[in-house]
């Protein structure tokens, strides 16, 4: 009985991947093939152009789409993880980047970068934002600290820090004039044309904030056993819970770069992975990073398809409209069975 339990887990796992893989692979299909364009090709045109490398527009929308459709995975996957990983910490599921000032934080080093920066200097924005991140995240820690983290208090703190930092930031791209409607668009969570650069920048940052997390998988399966028994299992539970938020800062800094604060993805992603496929972080990690990446790009795909000119529909927009309908209920559901406790 047990082997033909585990037996069908496996296949339902298995099923669960791959369909991900094959939903994530279509979208990105999808937005590369699909967009505001004065040339148009057909589905099969667009599948042939893309092995042969012989048709000059699906060339041409490979070039322009394609590496903006990247860069919109790898950032959602960053936002899915860093929320999985805080929500390891503060054992709420509720806590997220953008809602404790991480994502505000890590903006506001990432917009003094701009500012302040410029050539191939900005491409390590990222680690500035970083450290912008952790400053603040202390200063939550610290004001919230009530002999051992309490995720109430870090979750009212941090949306003080929230309020304070998005006033802020946008203090500061009032004060660039003509310049400022394109902060704004990137401030709401918004994608453009990536430069080789930051492509080679974002996927490097992204891969190592995701080996990261996956190598702490064992540990936040433990935090999730509880700090009393995680402390009897021979585990540092301060260290590795500052470890946890190292990497969820980092990786939060990283997609910021690119994509401004786009909320609610590393909120969503655990939700769905948790509801698919249990609260085991070896499945949560790595699924919530396909659906993040999954949700970041529909947003994008979405926004474009919506409004055309003079800007397209930004994606932290489109994101939290979309995401917040499907959140709400299924935290309706989640304390219909009780499964939220604070």
């Amino acid at each position: 009985m047990a082997a033909e339990m585990k037996k069908k887990a496996i296949i339902k796992g298995v099923l669960v991947y791959v369909i991900t893989i094959l939903v994530l692979l279509f979208v990105m299909f999808l937005s590369v093939w699909i967009g505001n364009s004065n040339y148009s090709v057909s589905f099969g045109e667009m599948i042939a152009g893309i092995f042969t490398g012989n048709n000059t527009y699906v060339n041409m929308f490979m070039d322009i789409r394609g590496p903006r459709t990247i860069v919109a995975v790898l950032c959602g996957m960053c936002l899915a993880v860093s929320g999985v990983l805080l929500q390891s910490v503060t054992r709420n599921q509720l806590a997220d980047a953008s809602i404790i000032g991480i994502s505000t934080s890590t903006y506001l080093g990432n917009l003094v970068c701009t500012l302040m920066l410029s050539g191939t200097a900005l491409i390590f924005s990222p680690l500035i934002a970083f450290v912008f991140g952790m400053v603040v995240f202390s200063g939550v820690l610290y004001l919230s600290w009530s002999h051992g983290i309490r995720s109430n208090r870090i979750l009212l703190v941090g949306i003080a820090f929230n309020t304070v930092l998005m006033l802020v930031n946008l203090t500061i791209i009032l004060m660039q004039g003509t310049a400022a409607t394109a902060m704004l668009m990137s401030f709401v969570g918004s994608l453009s044309i990536p430069s080789t650069e930051e492509i080679i920048s974002v996927a490097v940052f992204t891969g190592i904030g995701l080996a990261a997390a996956i190598i702490m998988i064992p540990k936040c399966n433990v935090l999730a056993l509880g700090d009393k028994t995680a402390t009897g299992l021979g585990t540092n539970v301060n260290a590795v819970k500052a470890v946890l938020v190292v990497i969820s800062v980092f990786l939060c800094a990283v997609a910021t770069k690119m994509i401004g604060i786009t909320s609610f993805i590393g909120l969503l992603a655990p939700i769905c992975a948790r509801k698919l496929l249990g609260k085991n972080y070896k499945h949560v990690i790595p699924l919530s990073a396909l659906f993040g990446g999954l949700f970041v790009l529909l947003g994008d795909f979405v926004g474009r398809c919506i409004i055309t000119e003079p800007f397209s529909l930004p994606v932290g927009i489109v994101t939290s409209l979309i995401g917040g309908v499907v959140f709400i209920v299924l935290l309706k559901r989640s304390f219909g069975n009780g499964s939220q406790k604070s």
